[in-house]
């Protein structure tokens, strides 16, 4: 059995831990996806550059990787989108049940698709 009166959380952003938490996970993700978009190109680049010596199978196979290497290089947005309607909520601009429901709902999508 579980009891709702022990049951914790972080009820409000206005705590020093839970805004740090929220900038750590948030703030990065505009730098690592500019990266990973310009080291992207620079190896579709290479690849290009390489496709005479490759046979079709073989550009078609890396072409392939590399566009599902960026689509799960892109699931942290999933973090922003939990931690902005959390952050709506709390500055109470918008609020409602949906959207506190795709709070965690981005999240559970995000450790579905990770792979282990």
């Amino acid at each position: 059995m579980y009891c709702i009166q022990q049951a914790t959380g972080h009820a409000s952003i206005y705590k020093p831990l839970t805004l740090f938490t929220i900038f750590a996970v948030t703030v990065p993700v505009g730098p690592i996806f500019l990266t990973i978009f310009i080291v992207r190109k620079m190896v579709l680049r290479k690849l290009a550059a390489r496709a005479q010596q490759m046979s079709d199978k073989t550009a078609r196979l890396q072409d392939t990787l590399a566009k599902v290497l960026t689509l799960q290089a892109m699931l942290p947005i999933f973090f922003t989108v939990g931690v902005s309607c959390y952050g709506l909520c709390q500055l109470d601009i918008v609020c409602s049940p949906v959207q506190e429901h795709f709070i965690m709902e981005g999240l559970s999508v995000l450790y579905l698709t990770y792979q282990y």
